[in-house]
């Protein structure tokens, strides 16, 4: 049975703010927000977790059904992509924790109020109801938000999530596409030899600052240039094997 906030125990680990079908497939997800994190690159920032409500996200990454909140992102390890979430470590402990009990479902979103929340730990925030997104967004202090759906939006979804969100790129047609739509972009990249003249290296790599404290990947409501980032992560090799398969 579905907690409220009023009757959560002592080890309540955050909350649940979407329990429904996945604006991306239609099959049953859950969006959940966590109290905070230890994560040094990102801060102390809430973390949001979008995943398959009824499938292990463990088993949902090998059958392919995160598509329903990752869509055709390409980094998906069904896909034999380079995503750099592993779905063992963070996301398996929170599905656990769900099924557990130990998320509550608040009275409404002033939780959120001035705090710092990282849209999409795991899985593309636009799997969850738009109006969701924007409450939460208004109410919050800042944000992280990217999506690999900005390609699928309708015109008025676009210009709505470009405010809080980054479109997230795998190469220079598509930051131009994106740039062209409105949106800044975070773009993924093997190294940092060929920037454009509008991106800079992600701060956390040139700077050591947290995400907390960066704020430019929180979509146009910065006046800032776009983001790069070198692949990362234990399956970051993918991106270079890809990219060679394509040449031969």
């Amino acid at each position: 049975m579905e907690k409220n906030i009023n009757n959560s125990s002592g080890n309540m680990k955050g909350y649940i703010i979407y329990e429904g079908p996945s604006q991306l497939d239609g099959e049953p997800i859950v969006g959940l927000v966590t109290l905070g994190s230890s994560n040094v690159k990102t801060g102390n920032l809430m973390q949001m977790y979008i995943m398959r409500a009824d499938v292990r996200p463990t088993l949902a990454t090998k059958t392919g059904q995160d598509k329903s909140v990752c869509g055709d992102c390409k980094h998906r390890h069904h896909l034999e992509g380079s995503c750099y979430v592993m779905p063992f470590t963070g996301p398996l402990p929170v599905w656990k924790s769900w099924k557990a009990g130990n998320y509550v479902k608040p009275q409404d979103f002033s939780v959120f109020n001035n705090k710092s929340i990282r849209f999409g730990a795991y899985g593309d925030p636009h799997a969850l109801p738009l109006d969701i997104l924007i409450d939460i967004k208004s109410r919050c202090r800042n944000n992280t938000s990217y999506t690999h759906q900005w390609q699928e939006m309708d015109p008025v979804q676009e210009l709505v999530a470009q405010q809080f969100g980054m479109a997230s790129v795998d190469n220079l047609e598509e930051k131009e596409e994106a740039n062209s739509r409105g949106w800044r972009t975070f773009r993924v990249v093997e190294d940092y030899k060929n920037l454009e003249e509008d991106e800079i290296i992600c701060p956390n790599i040139t700077s050591g600052v947290s995400c907390i404290e960066c704020k430019l990947c929180s979509g146009t409501k910065v006046n800032a240039k776009n983001i790069v980032v070198k692949a990362h992560g234990v399956k970051s090799k993918r991106v270079a094997l890809k990219n060679t398969s394509k040449v031969n």
